[in-house]
């Protein structure tokens, strides 16, 4: 990238299945900590991104009462729907124009105000896969996870690993809302089984919570914080095809992205190079 961008603080609610603080109140105490722990006045913000889902927050257009708690009134703020790394895509393309200096991601979910299943089949697109009746994130997952399991003749024991191995790590983070230490193959498999073959712990649970990122350009980077996360490389690519038109067991729009912003940062072996993958 021409530009340099760089992250330049963050910050995070704790995670829980169910939180008595309204939305709008956790969005603001969020953005005000973050301010106070990066130094940066509202005046300094050029553009805001917001993330959430209309389905989850039950309204269209569900940032328009989050606009004033997260300090973007009276700024170019925009919104995505959903993925938080598409936000910050969003704001990194949009410190790329010169037009700003700094960007405010911020995104949140209140997974206890809302029956998930029944939403996310409305996420669907409409004329086809939600006329299927049965597709969701957990059902849409399981079938991927079966075609992965068949095509490299893995076993459910194999998916249980995974869930293990990352519970344990995330019981090193006080933030998250499902840690498990002591978590155990055997205890997976007895879960719940939500569509097979995902069971309740191979399942990260809905919960209530947000989190806020501050990007901003080299000049203000350098001012903000000594040590400043710089992203070095990023891809994106969309595939075209429905669930039932492509081959499950693979991503080719995710090999595609990876190889672009591999490219952008000059990796050449990513298994030797880079030290922690976020998937």
């Amino acid at each position: 990238m021409a530009e340099k961008i760089g992250i330049v603080g963050w910050h995070q609610t704790r995670h829980e299945l169910t939180k008595q603080e309204p939305r709008e109140d956790m969005i603001y105490h969020l953005v005000q900590e973050l301010m106070q722990k990066t130094g940066v006045k509202r005046d300094e913000i050029g553009t805001v991104i917001l993330c959430a889902n209309d389905y989850y927050d039950g309204r269209t257009i569900s940032e328009v009462f989050a606009v004033v708690p997260a300090g973007a009134y009276l700024k170019q703020e925009s919104k995505v729907e959903s993925d938080g790394a598409y936000s910050a895509y969003y704001a990194l393309m949009r410190l790329l124009t010169g037009h700003y200096d700094t960007a405010l991601v911020v995104g949140w979910s209140k997974g206890s105000e809302f029956d998930p299943w029944l939403a996310l089949s409305y996420c669907l697109d409409p004329t086809y896969d939600r006329q299927f009746r049965f597709l969701h994130d957990a059902s849409t997952a399981a079938l991927q996870a079966r075609a992965y399991m068949n095509a490299y003749n893995l076993t459910e024991e194999d998916l249980a690993l995974v869930s293990v191995k990352n519970l344990k790590n995330a019981s090193k983070n006080p933030l998250s809302a499902r840690a498990k230490s002591d978590l155990t193959v055997k205890e997976v498999l007895a879960s719940d089984l939500y569509s097979s073959p995902l069971r309740d712990l191979m399942c990260y649970p809905f919960t209530d919570g947000a989190c806020a990122m501050l990007l901003a350009n080299s000049e203000k980077a350098k001012k903000l914080t000594d040590k400043p996360v710089w992203i070095l490389g990023v891809g994106s690519c969309q595939e075209e095809a429905y669930l039932g038109l492509r081959d499950l067991s693979s991503i080719s729009s995710l090999k595609k992205a990876a190889k672009d912003a591999y490219k952008m940062a000059g990796i050449k072996k990513p298994k030797d190079e880079i030290g922690v993958f976020e998937v």
